[in-house]
């Protein structure tokens, strides 16, 4: 989530709080399931919820020692 608001240039906590994020995955809300929200991360939580997609995360490290995280996602 983080990532994808970083790259998208939006406030995650704009896009869900960690607390309505826990309680959208162990389904006791569905915030994150409607509307724009589900347009810009629940299609891809639920993808791979039902292992339709999966997510690829990679570290490397610059020649400054710096840590780069990147993350990828794609369809089965």
């Amino acid at each position: 989530m983080d990532s994808k608001c970083r790259d998208n240039d939006i406030s995650r906590k704009l896009v869900i709080s960690k607390e309505d994020m826990a309680k959208s995955m162990s389904g006791c809300t569905d915030t994150l399931f409607k509307g724009w929200r589900y347009d810009f991360f629940g299609k891809s939580i639920k993808s791979f919820i039902n292992n339709d997609s999966q997510f690829k995360i990679s570290i490397t490290k610059s020649s400054d020692n710096m840590m780069h995280l990147k993350s990828e996602e794609s369809v089965l």
